[in-house]
């Protein structure tokens, strides 16, 4: 399973407001997707550090 870092613009309502997060790009079965998991997990810790997103996504970046 392939992976790349990137970066996403979040919306959480019509406010036009958004949450720009580090997530993976996740290639799985010929289909590429967010790994949505991974992606509702930083929203719900979206008040931590860039650095901490950064390191979080290098850590599960390793388990591909």
């Amino acid at each position: 399973m392939n992976y790349v870092k990137v970066y996403t613009k979040t919306y959480r309502d019509n406010s036009a407001r958004y949450i720009e997060l580090p997530s993976l790009l996740i290639e799985q079965d010929g289909e590429t997707q967010i790994f949505g998991q991974l992606l509702r997990y930083q929203i719900k810790y979206s008040h931590k550090s860039r650095t901490w997103h950064n390191k979080l996504i290098q850590a599960v970046g390793l388990l591909f």
